[in-house]
């Protein structure tokens, strides 16, 4: 028997990124490139020139933080990483404020 360590399948796992810092743009969206199992779906920011640059260069849509709901509700996102600084949470419109 086959040792299949691929618990989803072949199913990759459908991805958006809230926050658009540093950590994301170095770290995180280019990690998608070398996961087999996940894929970068949609990007969520405060920052209008981020969502748009990025949004451009790997070929994602893009939401506001007021459009999180929408993005969340939009059949092409499976799960959230959550790239935005905690402190940050605090700001209106965020979609993590209390």
């Amino acid at each position: 028997m086959a040792n299949n360590s691929n618990s989803n399948n072949g199913h990759r796992i459908r991805y958006a990124v809230v926050g658009l810092g540093w950590i994301a743009q170095e770290t995180v969206l280019p990690g998608f490139a070398q996961a087999s199992n996940s894929q970068l779906t949609a990007l969520v920011s405060d920052d209008p020139t981020k969502r748009e640059e990025l949004g451009k260069k790997y070929g994602v849509k893009t939401y506001s933080y007021d459009q999180y709901e929408e993005c969340l509700n939009s059949g092409e996102v499976d799960a959230v990483y959550i790239a935005a600084h905690p402190l940050s949470w605090n700001r209106q419109g965020c979609p993590f404020h209390s």
